[in-house]
């Protein structure tokens, strides 16, 4: 996604991103305090929603939402 390429790679890699964002979330969300992660890789898909149906975009846009949620609730 990263070099403009879409399809089901990367969609895929987009879900894969949003799923390890999400056990970091649910793996430090009873611990307290602030917690910092540092993503170590070739940096994080991006995708251009801007030519997809709105069915698709909200379903992306919802699980986005849905990860920054979990990272916020964990503080991290």
């Amino acid at each position: 996604m990263m070099t403009g390429k879409q399809g089901p790679a990367a969609v895929e890699r987009m879900a894969q991103t949003l799923a390890s964002l999400e056990q970091l979330a649910q793996a430090s969300g009873g611990t307290p305090g602030r917690k910092n992660v540092v993503w170590v890789g070739a940096g994080f898909p991006s995708s251009n929603i801007a030519g997809l149906d709105t069915t698709t975009t909200a379903t992306i846009e919802a699980a986005i939402r849905r990860c920054t949620d979990m990272l916020l609730a964990a503080r991290i």
